[in-house]
């Protein structure tokens, strides 16, 4: 194996330990990986074959990726096969996700804090805590911005 393809191997063996990490498949993390490094479009065979897994992985992981917006499934004239490729801008995808996702702890929490009575030290544990998302909310929309005035 040339160094290059070890490398692009590390790389992608290594998304599939992050994504383990935070809870998702192992599998979600290298085909996210692959499609970073080639976007598509790729049919299930050839992403099964290049991942060694099977249909199912292939399938269920695929419709992991395009419910979180990164993938999405197109069709080619004369072909029944389904085909995926990375969306146009999936960093703005995941961001986007990102801060609705810190928009609606921070409902939450402010839910909470309105509406119930809570001894002190967990009210000021959910402060922390919305203080943590007011901050990541902050910093994910500058990101964001910043990333839509450069394109």
């Amino acid at each position: 194996m040339s160094e290059n393809d070890a490398a692009i191997e590390r790389f992608i063996e290594t998304h599939g330990l992050l994504a383990e990490s935070d809870g998702l498949p192992r599998i979600l993390g290298r085909m996210a990986a692959i499609f970073m490094l080639e976007p598509g479009p790729f049919s299930f065979s050839e992403i099964g074959e290049r991942l060694q897994i099977s249909r199912a992985s292939v399938s269920t992981t695929t419709r992991l990726l395009e419910n979180l917006g990164v993938l999405e499934r197109i069709a080619r004239p004369g072909d029944r096969q389904a085909y995926f490729r990375l969306v146009e801008n999936p960093v703005q995808v995941f961001t986007q996700r990102r801060i609705a996702r810190q928009q609606r702890c921070v409902e939450a929490v402010d839910d909470l804090l309105t509406k119930a009575v809570l001894d002190t030290e967990a009210r000021a544990r959910l402060e922390e805590i919305r203080g943590h998302h007011i901050e990541m909310l902050a910093a994910s929309q500058a990101t964001l911005d910043r990333r839509r005035s450069v394109a």
